[in-house]
This record gives structure tokens, C-alpha cells and sequence, in this order.
């Protein structure tokens, strides 16, 4: 009787996400601080204050409302095809990632043209790609279904988040390896399955304050965050709880760790915020995508308190 009772609500947690995900999706059409209000509300419990924002989330939904979304730049730099120029314009031709093709739908990708493994992506959102180590083994059909479903993807619209509304399409890029590039972690070497450590960092009119650094992605049951300053120095109360962020981490400057801080501080001079996703590939600095949004504005996992007070200072607001 337990188990059936069980069942029933989550059954019904599923349906109440599902009717407030369509609620959120149709207000955003009508109003986005409506939507943003709304969330806010949801999320944290309390109203939102867009004329004195302090923390870190409210300085983003004042920046996404008042400013990024109807912003050219920002949207033209949250397209991960459109960025590219502008990454060039920035000076910085050199860190730009290999580009194999684009194409409008999954019938224009010179498929047979590509290399053995490569990243394919949608311009668009995130969470939108596929790691393709051998492309003979590849489900095309599922990709092809899949890129189907991007096309006509409307998920930023959800958390308000105009600045996707370009159109969609798709890359392929070269598919990033790290060689044996490792993080140290509780002693033991931990890394993504072959795949390149995350650097995020976080920036505000070229300034450049922390790094978040991801550990686990796709080998532990959940991803781990640590915030480093410019120096390598870690803080453990930045970073996620304790279980997630053990007090004994231990990070090694890369080579090339001061090479993230000075393109940053390039990409990021236009910005009152944005958050630079670079890799490094043996010591070379290779971009990723610039993030305006990061968690829609609501990040209710990884960040304690004192990170989302310290971020929130970090933005000096327009």
C-alpha cells in the first residue's frame, strides 16, 4: 500500500511541474518580469526587488529584464555560431574551436565529410549537443530526431530568457580532449570521462573575480563546483555544501591558468555580467560559449549563501 501511495505522488508531482512548466512558458509570451516574478516566488519564497538588487540571482533577473533582452550584442553572443565574430572581433581568432560545418537541418551536415569523432550542437540554449567519439557507430536517427526537436524548441521561454529567441541551427566542432589533464580531488584524480575540465568565469566589465571549476560531469552521481580566485587559492564556502566541496580539495594551477583570466577579461569588457566558459587543451586556451543567464537566474543547488553574496557584489549594475 506503501509503494502505490508512493507512486501516486510522484505522480502527481510530475503533473504539478508539468501544468506550472506550460503556466511559466505561456506568461513569458505576455510579460517576462511576470514570469521572473513568479519563479522568484516559487524558487526563494519571497518577493523579488528589481530596484534594489543585491544577491547574485537578482542581479541577473535585473540585468535579463532591464537590459540583456533586447540587447543585439548579447543575443547575437549567446548564439554559439554568432559569438565566433565576435570572438574574432575581440582579438582573439586563436582560441576559437575548430569549425567543421554549420547547416540549417540535420540533412545539410556533410556527414560523410566530417572526422571520425567530432561535436555536433545546436546553436541555441544549452544542454542541446551530441559527443560523437565514432561517427560509424553514431545513431543517426536519433540525431536526426533530436536536432528535429531542437528546431523547434521554445525552452528559453520558460525562464524569460530572450536573448535565444535567434534562429536555430547547428555546428559541428572538433571534439575537445583533455590528454591526461587532471584536477585533484579528496587526493584521488578525477576526471570527465576523457572529456575537458569546465572553467567558468565570472566577469563584470572585464573584471574578472572567481572561477568556477566542474569536476565529475557524467562519472559522479552529481557534478562537483569550486570557486578559485585568480591566484588558484580555494574557498570552500563558495563553492557547493560540504559534502559536495570536501574542505581538502586541492588545485594545481594549469598551464596556461593566467591565459583564461586575460581573455576573459577581453571577451567580457562590453558586460555588466557574463560568464566565460573556456577550456584548456595542453596549456591552449580554447572558447566555449559566453553565458548571460546561468541557471535561467535561479540557482537554488550549487551556490551557498556566501557565494551568491560575494557574486552579487562582484556586479556592478549599468
Amino acid at each position: 500500500m506503501k509503494i502505490k501511495m508512493y507512486g501516486l505522488k510522484r505522480a502527481i508531482r510530475r503533473a504539478q511541474y508539468w501544468l506550472m512548466d506550460k503556466f511559466l512558458y505561456y506568461i513569458a509570451f505576455i510579460s517576462p518580469e511576470w514570469n521572473s516574478r513568479v519563479l522568484y516566488r516559487w524558487h526563494f519564497k519571497k518577493s523579488l526587488d528589481l530596484d534594489n538588487p543585491v544577491l547574485f540571482d537578482e542581479k541577473l533577473l535585473y540585468l535579463k529584464l532591464r537590459h540583456y533582452r533586447n540587447n543585439p550584442l548579447v543575443s547575437r553572443c549567446a548564439d554559439k555560431y554568432l559569438v565566433r565574430e565576435y570572438v574574432e572581433q575581440c582579438g582573439c581568432p586563436e582560441i576559437l574551436n575548430e569549425l567543421y560545418c554549420v547547416a540549417d537541418t540535420f540533412e545539410q551536415i556533410p556527414w560523410d565529410d566530417l572526422p571520425h569523432s567530432f561535436a555536433l550542437k545546436s546553436t541555441y540554449y544549452c544542454g542541446y549537443y551530441f559527443l560523437i567519439d565514432d561517427k560509424s557507430k553514431a545513431d543517426k536517427g536519433a540525431i536526426r530526431k533530436a536536432t528535429q526537436e531542437w528546431a523547434r524548441s521554445k525552452a528559453h521561454m520558460a525562464y524569460s530568457e530572450i536573448q535565444y529567441s535567434s534562429p536555430h541551427r547547428i555546428i559541428c566542432e572538433k571534439l575537445l580532449s583533455d590528454n591526461g589533464q587532471r584536477t585533484r580531488d579528496n587526493a584521488q584524480k578525477t576526471r570527465d570521462n576523457g572529456r575537458p575540465l569546465d572553467y567558468k568565469l565570472f566577469c563584470s566589465w572585464g573584471e574578472v573575480k572567481y572561477c568556477m571549476i566542474c569536476v565529475g560531469r557524467g562519472t559522479l552521481p552529481h557534478p562537483k563546483f569550486y570557486f578559485v580566485d585568480e591566484n588558484g587559492v580555494f574557498d570552500p564556502s563558495m563553492s557547493s555544501d560540504g559534502i559536495e566541496s570536501p574542505q581538502d580539495f586541492h588545485f594545481d594551477k594549469p598551464e596556461g591558468w593566467e591565459d583564461l583570466w586575460t581573455y576573459a577579461r577581453k571577451l567580457s569588457k562590453p558586460f555588466s555580467f557574463v560568464r566565460c566558459d573556456l577550456y584548456l587543451i595542453n596549456g591552449k586556451v580554447i572558447f566555449g560559449e559566453l553565458t548571460f543567464t546561468p541557471n535561467g537566474c535561479f540557482d537554488i543547488h550549487t551556490k551557498p549563501p556566501k557565494a551568491k553574496r560575494a557574486l552579487g557584489d562582484m556586479i556592478k549594475l549599468p
